[in-house]
């Protein structure tokens, strides 16, 4: 079994992975160099040494520079990760809408500015004018003069938010499940 029993490679391991068989192609071509000549017996040592260059394409499939699963790792992944932009895009665009028709109404400062409170997209309103926007009051200030409201629309497009990285997770999971059965062999 692998880490943790579960059934597939982890991030973290897959990184070290490619980073190992990155290093041994290095070394492997080092010694394939006329520079290599100055080390007779190390040349004749990596010669029967396997770089699994296969594997090492397979997981550039899986991981981008920046060692994160590329969203084109699968068809699945690239449509879960567009829809999960497009609902960020949504909440956005309606959270700073209720922020315009709330300064339009007075029930917030015409400067007033949405907040980000544990991933959540919020409105700062005077207290004493929390329950005139429907939503659930998520924070107030230490004050207590301001709360913060996450808004009943927002809720709703961060509940699919939600649903969509659990959907994301899944996937990834299957992409280093499908990548594991690939490696076993090797």
């Amino acid at each position: 079994p692998l880490k943790g029993g579960q059934d597939y490679i982890d991030l973290e391991s897959l990184v070290k992975l490619r980073s190992s068989l990155d290093l041994l192609r290095r070394i492997l071509g080092f010694f394939s160099t006329p520079s290599s000549e100055k080390y007779p017996l190390l040349k004749q040592m990596s010669s029967s040494v396997i770089s699994f260059p296969e594997v090492l394409r397979r997981i550039d499939t899986i991981l981008d520079r920046f060692s994160q699963i590329k969203d084109s790792a699968s068809e699945e992944l690239f449509a879960i990760r567009k829809a999960i932009r497009e609902q960020e895009g949504a909440a956005s665009r309606k959270i700073q809408s209720i922020l315009r028709s709330a300064a339009e109404e007075g029930l917030v400062d015409e400067e007033a500015t949405v907040s980000v409170r544990d991933g959540k997209l919020l409105i700062p309103i005077s207290s004493a004018n929390k329950r005139k926007i429907r939503g659930i009051v998520y924070d107030e200030s230490a004050s207590g003069k301001t709360s913060f409201i996450e808004p009943i629309e927002v809720i709703e497009i961060n509940n699919r938010l939600r649903q969509l990285h659990l959907d994301e997770q899944r996937e990834i999971i299957r992409i280093l499940t499908l990548f594991t059965d690939f490696l076993r062999p090797y």
